[in-house]
């Protein structure tokens, strides 16, 4: 469970990172340092376990990502620049409330299975 919480929050760490490399050639290193970095994650913690709610947050980061780097570019750039900033910063926030929720019903769990 502690690796699903480490992959969780790496990736959304990793996808937070994505704003600073704003230009279009650096496109193809984004996306390859977030599929390699988490395969390589999830491989070398023996292949964890990933819930429904990994899925699915996994699927919003990739719809969040094509929107950022094909959608905006092409019909919304010219009037909207922050919304990159403001769409990354939203899923990546959602992601780490869900993470700390999660947390803290696994402790008090944890806690009352010790009484």
């Amino acid at each position: 469970m502690k690796s699903g919480f480490f992959l969780r929050l790496n990736t959304l760490g990793l996808v937070g990172l994505f704003p600073l490399l704003f230009r279009p050639t650096e496109l193809m290193l984004k996306i390859t340092s977030l599929i390699s970095y988490t395969m390589l994650t999830y491989h070398l913690f023996g292949e964890t376990k990933l819930m429904q709610m990994d899925w699915s947050g996994l699927s919003l980061l990739c719809i969040v990502i094509l929107f950022l780097e094909i959608i905006h570019p092409l019909v919304i750039f010219p009037r909207m620049e922050f919304l990159p900033l403001l769409c990354t910063s939203i899923a990546c926030a959602v992601g780490l409330i869900f993470c700390w929720i999660l947390s803290g019903i696994l402790m008090a769990r944890s806690r009352q299975s010790r009484i």
